[in-house]
């Protein structure tokens, strides 16, 4: 497991919950620096035991893409509610993705073990030509 950076640290709150009704797409989320746009499959409303793939979609200050290999992140997935000593229950790789309008963004595919409220933990730096980045988004859950 990496240790979590001091700063950089994007949280995703997931409620799993099956009866929880769609009402968006991907959750989109910005600090100073960096954007994401975040999406779950299937429909934000993934099923424990069944895989579901997760990515995000990058952006500088000014909308240029950060592709996965521009970013040292990792993604660790806690049970909610969070506590900073807690051990995650997943730290899956992270793999390059093609999909919609986004190129090689950071993605991973995770068979969450149970139903209840996940927290996505999503710490990292993007790499630029004169110093590294941190950022740190957070999304609430419902």
């Amino acid at each position: 497991m990496v240790p979590l950076p001091k700063r950089g640290i994007l949280i995703l709150s997931l409620c799993l919950l099956p009866l929880a009704p769609v009402v968006k797409a991907h959750t989109i989320k910005t600090d100073e620096e960096v954007g994401a746009t975040f999406h779950l499959e299937p429909d934000h409303n993934p099923q424990a035991g069944e895989v579901a793939l997760v990515w995000f979609a990058l952006t500088r200050r000014g909308g240029a893409p950060i592709p996965l290999q521009d970013c040292e992140c990792q993604l660790q997935i806690f049970q909610h509610p969070y506590t900073p000593d807690a051990d995650p229950l997943l730290s899956p790789p992270l793999q390059p993705l093609s999909v919609e309008s986004f190129a090689d963004i950071p993605s991973a595919e995770i068979i969450f073990p149970n139903q209840d409220s996940m927290i996505c933990i999503y710490p990292g730096e993007f790499l630029m030509i004169r110093t590294p980045t941190s950022f740190s988004l957070s999304t609430a859950s419902r």
